[in-house]
């Protein structure tokens, strides 16, 4: 194995891991929402307006480092990003305080944002064509497995020192030490790379309407992503009546069931579908749909098993593709982590927004004897993946034409 090859592969994977580091730290509130809801440190909406500010500084921030992913230091960048999301988890953890909380998470969510991007740069810069789709899907397991290192370990982590605040100095311990490791294992770009040293002409992206096609596709995907990830331990606790533990597992199947269908998405698309993204991603598509529709109908375990084994499974595949995969084929690859930006940007906004509006939809009852109602949240969590299927379809269009 030469000297390039060994360093693109470093490369490669200090970024997949990476990644999925910066999940550690960006999911705790998820895993100790209902911690922190009996400690009466926030009230339910105030827990939502946290997601919310959080997933808007993210959507935002998608966009902006998106822009300067394509000009800066990956390395820095990277490094610093994870190293600042490390230090905002400390000190939440150490805080008592709701808009110390909110200012935190918001820092927290501005700097996370740069890893697609930033992940994106580096593919396109060290990976030829032919070959990026199953590195981006190989890639792409970042995302199930730092979601499932998260439900599994800081639930446990919560369980063991009886306190939301582990939740928060664990991944902020392991985050300081993942960002030094970034920092001496990413290398900017090969040592020729003429084509990616040139300057962006960033319009090109905003000008193309299957970009805006499919960030909003995306987003509506990341509406019922984010509805699981944000919601999906208190819905199985309070609608299904697991314990914190119980839900956590369950959570982690979703999690690693998404490995699977992200590391088929990329080579399925590359030799099955002879390098067609969108017809691939129509099928994943369909499959959430069915699978969440099964997971809100049900308190049976069996049956919640196979929705979030199946559900995974597809959400790993639609990550893939309308996360990112399909837009660096719809633009230059100089625009790369612009694009991604504002695929991400998109995507979070709805993320963020759906935070907010499931906060208002769920019905607490905080009478004697609590009681908590997702009728109306489910609608909303279901509604959205199957309009992004809607969406997924009509892209078919835009890929025949790119």
């Amino acid at each position: 194995m030469s000297g390039d090859t060994r360093r693109r592969e470093r490369v490669f994977i200090a970024i997949t891991l990476g990644y999925a580091m910066f999940y550690l730290t960006r999911l705790p509130t998820a895993v100790s929402k209902d911690a922190m809801l009996a400690d009466h440190v926030v009230t339910i909406d105030q827990a939502g307006v946290i997601e919310f500010v959080w997933l808007v500084a993210y959507a935002v921030g998608k966009t902006v480092n998106g822009f300067f992913a394509d000009r800066a230091s990956v390395r820095r960048f990277f490094a610093g990003a994870m190293l600042i999301s490390a230090l905002a988890n400390l000190a939440f953890g150490a805080s008592s305080s709701y808009p110390v909380f909110v200012a935190l998470w918001a820092i927290n969510g501005w700097v996370l944002s740069a890893g697609v991007p930033l992940s994106g740069v580096v593919m396109a810069r060290w990976f030829a064509p032919r070959e990026l789709g199953t590195r981006y899907s190989i890639w792409s397991m970042a995302h199930p497995l730092g979601e499932g290192l998260t439900f599994l370990c800081t639930a446990r982590l919560v369980g063991a020192f009886g306190s939301w605040r582990a939740a928060f100095f664990g991944p902020g311990l392991v985050g300081i030490v993942t960002a030094v490791v970034l920092y001496y294992a990413i290398v900017d770009r090969p040592p020729v790379d003429k084509e990616h040293a040139e300057v962006a002409d960033h319009r090109e992206v905003l000008a193309n309407p299957w970009i805006w096609v499919c960030g909003v596709a995306s987003a509506l995907v990341y509406v019922s992503r984010y509805a699981l990830n944000n919601w999906g331990v208190l819905y199985l606790q309070k609608a299904c009546g697991y314990s914190l533990d119980g839900a956590g597992a369950e959570m982690s199947i979703f999690s690693a069931a998404g490995i699977a269908g992200t590391l088929l998405a990329g080579p399925t698309s590359d030799w099955i579908a002879r390098g067609r993204r969108v017809p691939v991603a129509v099928a994943y598509g369909a499959l959430l749909c069915a699978a969440l529709t099964l997971l809100y109908s049900t308190s049976e375990p069996l049956a919640i098993h196979a929705a979030m084994a199946v559900g995974g499974f597809a959400m790993g595949g639609l990550l893939v593709f309308l996360g990112g995969l399909v837009a660096l084929e719809l633009c230059s690859k100089r625009a790369a982590g612009f694009a991604l930006g504002i695929i991400g940007g998109l995507s979070y906004l709805g993320a963020g927004l759906q935070s907010l509006a499931s906060s208002w939809l769920i019905d607490l009852r905080s009478t004697p004897p609590v009681s908590y109602d997702f009728s109306a949240a489910k609608l909303l969590w279901l509604g959205a993946p199957a309009l992004a299927v809607v969406l997924t379809v009509v892209l078919l269009r835009g890929e025949r034409a790119s």
